[in-house]
């Protein structure tokens, strides 16, 4: 057993001898480089919290200590980790050495930092280099062109008066070379400096009257280099003083070349209203304004003031001058004029579309009305030679006065005493075979001429009486039955009170007969027991119409809003009021609650 034992272990290490013996890998040296300790310091100062392990050995123990647990107390010494160790041999050796490597770490690390600090410092001087340059080369080139634009306008200044062909050359020229320069330096704003001497001297003997849009042109010639303020600017210190001046003393009755001078500085300043409007509010409409207060006579003057104050009625309101003139008008008149004068006329008809129908009322009743009332009364009626172009004349004011003003003017002052002269004919005239031909024709031709009140209810009754005289004379019948009363007993003034009151007791009788038919047509329910004003109010309700208590109130009597429109009511018992619904746009009238309804 002895023998087989040994057998076998010769055997074995005989199979192990036989194997190839394996070498072993060799360690490749690994050497750490500058870029690696930089890129280890990044990664160390993008990880604060890491700690290292330090052996201390000072004493006759060696200490552990972590790094992140080291205090600064005041002997500056570390904590201990652990409880002393034995010391390895080569220990202090290895962290000498270690000690040596991390103080070339740190100080390849301290000149990376300022390697990398100097490099960016060239790449920054390097950037403002470049920009310097640059800016040298602007500088260079803006220099040059101040050079030439100086030149230019330099040469333009010696000349004292410079042509405008050579300034528009030069401007634009400069505005195409250097346009960047043109706006910059805002060389626009010198444009005036060089077109002032030439306006002056074009303006020197200028005549606004003669050569009304003189201004205009010159003005047109700079348009294009000028800013809308400076054409303004010299407008305002070269021209506006002339036209103001020649302005004043301009006559008014000929308004044809100041017109042309507006409308030729309103097309040049088409975009800026406030370079032209002085003109017409300072210069042009005082000036009409004081020649009608002062100088204008109807009497003296050839021309009415529609003729010189017309054309401007287009361009301003001149509400304010109609007093003036009806102040001049009446002044001129009140010296007292001949109704066949067509001039009288002419001078007030074209102010009957102008002035609103209360102050034309006015002008017409106190220089109109008093002359053609003196003139019909004393108007002699003669069937044998009678002067008709004076009625004429007077009932061509027909169109210019109210219906009942004329009526009451040939009931007061003229149908009487043709009517008395008419019977007194019939009643001395002795029957001949031509009478009842001569009183027809005497009948017919007045009524034709009276035909502008011949729709007069009075007149027409004046007229019926005048045939019955007429009938009663070819009949031979009595015709003391229709002596007609004294022309003493009628005037223009009763005869126009009396129409006064009859259109008053009409207005008044209508509005009863509305105020009954809106009562009969207003809703009504059996057997509910609350007022109409809540009737109204619930009704509109139903119908989706909001009605809404305003603050407002009429006689004591609360003002609603009616539906979404600018409607306004208010209730009276059983009747409603409502303005700006239907015809009622200014005042409150009577409605019906139905058509309130319906209307929504």
């Amino acid at each position: 057993n002895a023998i087989q034992g040994r057998l076998a272990k010769e055997e074995q290490f005989l199979k192990a001898s036989s194997r190839p013996k394996q070498k072993k890998k060799e360690k490749v040296k690994k050497y750490v480089t500058s870029s690696d300790i930089v890129q280890n310091l990044s990664n160390a100062s993008s990880n604060p919290e890491s700690s290292s392990t330090i052996i201390d050995m000072r004493g006759p123990d060696a200490k552990v200590i972590d790094s992140s647990e080291v205090g600064d107390g005041e002997d500056g010494e570390g904590k201990p980790l652990s409880s002393p160790i034995q010391p390895q041999i080569g220990d202090e050796l290895l962290f000498n050495l270690n000690h040596i490597i991390s103080n070339a770490e740190m100080d390849i690390q301290t000149s990376a930092y300022f390697s990398q600090k100097e490099d960016k410092r060239i790449a920054d001087l390097d950037s403002e280099r470049k920009s310097t340059q640059e800016a040298l080369r602007r500088n260079e080139k803006r220099k040059e062109a101040l050079v030439n634009i100086t030149e230019t306008l330099e040469g333009l200044q010696e000349d004292e008066a410079p042509d405008p062909k050579t300034v528009v050359a030069s401007f634009n020229k400069i505005k195409a070379a250097f346009p960047s320069e043109f706006d910059d330096l805002n060389l626009q704003s010198l444009v005036p400096a060089f077109i002032s001497p030439h306006l002056t001297l074009s303006l020197r003997n200028w005549d606004v009257v003669k050569d009304p849009e003189l201004a205009a042109r010159l003005l047109d010639k700079w348009k294009d280099l000028l800013t809308p303020g400076n054409l303004q600017e010299l407008f305002n210190e070269l021209m506006f003083p002339t036209i103001q001046r020649q302005v004043s003393f301009w006559d008014v009755t000929s308004p044809e070349p100041i017109e042309k001078l507006y409308d030729s500085l309103k097309n040049t300043f088409s975009s800026n209203p406030h370079a032209y409007q002085p003109v017409l509010d300072s210069c042009i409409l005082p000036r009409v304004r004081g020649y009608l207060s002062n100088e204008w006579d109807a009497k003296k003057c050839p021309h009415p003031p529609h003729h010189f104050v017309f054309p401007w009625l287009q361009h301003s309101d001149l509400s304010d001058t109609f007093p003036i003139v009806r102040k001049q008008i009446v002044a001129s008149l009140a010296r007292g004029w001949k109704v066949r004068d067509e001039s009288v006329i002419n001078l007030i008809r074209p102010w009957r579309k102008i002035m609103d129908e209360k102050h034309f009322a006015a002008l017409v009743n106190k220089t109109v009305v008093p002359q053609l009332t003196k003139t019909l009364s004393a108007l002699v009626v003669n069937p044998a030679d009678q002067d008709v172009e004076t009625v004429k004349a007077i009932l061509s004011w027909s169109s210019l006065l109210p219906p009942d003003t004329m009526a009451s003017l040939v009931e007061g002052e003229f149908v009487l005493n043709w009517l008395n002269v008419l019977h007194s004919w019939c009643d001395s005239a002795a029957p001949t075979p031509t009478l009842k031909k001569e009183l027809g024709e005497f009948y017919v031709g007045w009524k034709g001429l009276l035909s502008a009140v011949v729709s007069d209810d009075t007149v027409i009754e004046y007229l019926h009486s005048a045939l019955c005289i007429i009938e009663a004379k070819c009949d031979s019948a009595d015709l003391e039955t229709f002596r007609p009363p004294k022309p003493k007993t009628m005037s223009f003034s009763k005869a126009l009170d009396r129409r006064s009151r009859l259109a008053q007791e009409k207005d008044a009788e209508r509005r009863k007969l509305q105020r009954t038919k809106v009562a009969a047509k207003s809703t009504y329910i059996p057997g509910v027991s609350m007022s109409f004003k809540d009737l109204a109010i619930s009704k509109a309700e139903e119908a989706s119409i909001q009605c809404t208590l305003t603050s407002k109130s009429v006689g004591g009597k609360d003002v609603y809003k009616w539906g979404e429109k600018n409607v306004t009511v208010y209730f009276d018992g059983n009747l409603v009021y409502a303005r700006n619904f239907g015809d009622s746009a200014k005042e409150y009238n009577l409605v019906s609650l139905n058509d309130l309804l319906l209307a929504k």
